[in-house]
């Protein structure tokens, strides 16, 4: 559907919004607001490099909490009552996510421990919240971590030991935007105020 519609938006003389044009849209604001420009590096909130990655970050996040939220119905969840932790991009340099792994899913109710040569838990386990670097039970679980999930089928998950028979995983509820938060350290006041403009009394700020 997102596909059919940017053709749509196309064919009637609309460009869509994609991760160049973010980025372009995204330069010109830091221009107009004077922010100030750094090394290129992804610390620079700049650079093509930093936005490319809230881009992505960002588009497969709100993929993912889609596909986090299908898994909610009660079919499902009755049919795929688990999910694998796999690798669904290489790394030069790969974390060590077994030992995170298990540091997340420990005592291992509902989950496989790594060493079995499977990383399985159920879909609403804590253990995915706890693996999560954004406290998010779905990908990304960390900054180019090239980790994803794969749905589990029931009769693998009980071959696993994760259920019993007759058991269904509990559903959940999630807003999108539960953990959103930003630094906003040593904000000029400037920023402050167009900060408070916007946002009113949801912003308070506190000494820096």
């Amino acid at each position: 559907k997102r596909l059919s519609l940017a053709r749509e938006e196309v064919a009637r003389g609309k460009a869509g919004v994609g991760q160049f044009s973010f980025i372009a849209d995204l330069k010109k604001v830091i221009r107009q607001e004077g922010i100030g420009i750094g090394d290129g590096g992804l610390t620079d909130i700049s650079s093509a490099a930093r936005l490319g990655l809230i881009y992505k970050f960002q588009t497969e996040s709100a993929a993912e909490f889609a596909r986090w939220k299908i898994a909610q119905d009660s079919d499902a969840r009755n049919n795929f009552p688990a999910r694998e932790f796999i690798r669904v991009e290489d790394r030069r340099i790969p974390r060590n996510w077994a030992v995170r792994w298990d540091a997340a899913f420990a005592p291992f109710e509902g989950a496989t421990r790594a060493a079995s040569g499977r990383m399985v838990a159920l879909v609403n386990h804590p253990g995915w919240t706890s693996l999560s670097r954004f406290g998010t039970p779905w990908p990304p679980f960390d900054f180019g971590s090239g980790m994803g999930v794969e749905s589990v089928d029931r009769s693998d998950a009980l071959q696993l030991g994760l259920l019993q028979a007759d058991d269904i995983p509990a559903s959940a509820e999630i807003d999108f935007n539960k953990n959103l938060s930003a630094s906003v350290d040593d904000i000029p006041q400037k920023f402050r105020d167009k900060l408070s403009t916007w946002f009113g009394d949801q912003v308070e700020f506190k000494n820096d």
